[in-house]
């Protein structure tokens, strides 16, 4: 069945699942890479691109013990296969003042809101 949604939809979000075994994983890698559709998963995949978690987060805007919270703060790390081998991080605001996810930093080069995702180094 997953297969046949990942023909109709240019993203799919999968809930949480049974394990899916490396065949099965492959043959739906192999679909989603025809039809050109993106697979977001809530757990491990087997054979996954890429990998995004949450390393830390923390509340910020109390003082001691008192005032209000002014945001979530998060870093994000991304790690893939192929080209994506390097765990890339971005600091992001969890969630933003418009209530999305906003990255925290300069704009980048040619004044868009985009902040790249930097290397993540040892230290």
């Amino acid at each position: 069945m997953l297969a046949t949604v990942c023909e109709a939809a240019p993203v799919v979000l999968l809930g949480p699942v049974a394990q899916v075994a490396l065949r099965t994983s492959r043959r739906i890698a192999a679909r989603l890479r025809r039809s050109g559709t993106t697979l977001l998963t809530w757990q491990d995949w087997p054979e996954a691109q890429l990998r995004l978690r949450v390393a830390e987060a923390r509340w910020e805007g109390l003082g001691d013990g008192f005032g209000l919270l002014a945001g979530r703060r998060g870093r994000l790390v991304v790690v893939g296969r192929g080209a994506a081998t390097q765990p890339r991080h971005a600091e992001v605001w969890l969630p933003g003042p418009d209530g999305s996810v906003q990255l925290i930093g300069e704009p980048a080069a040619g004044g868009t809101d985009v902040v790249p995702l930097r290397p993540v180094t040892a230290g």
